[in-house]
């Protein structure tokens, strides 16, 4: 396991085709499945609900940009 700071962005480590500009906010994290959800920064046009995924936090990495 990886460690996330998840007072700053994240982005994908293998992102797919579509995702490699995607910048991430971690939202709640559960240490007992290393699971979280991510809610997209960067998305244009988004509806007032953000959409949020759960994903491992294996999966994701830290993102050294400020946005």
């Amino acid at each position: 396991m990886n460690m996330i700071d998840f007072s700053k962005p994240v982005k994908f480590k293998n992102p797919l085709e579509g995702e490699e500009n995607l910048i991430f906010n971690v939202t709640n994290y559960n240490e007992i499945t290393n699971r979280c959800y991510i809610q997209v920064l960067n998305l244009k046009g988004f509806n007032s609900i953000q959409p949020t995924e759960l994903v491992s936090i294996d999966d994701i990495e830290n993102v050294d940009i400020k946005i």
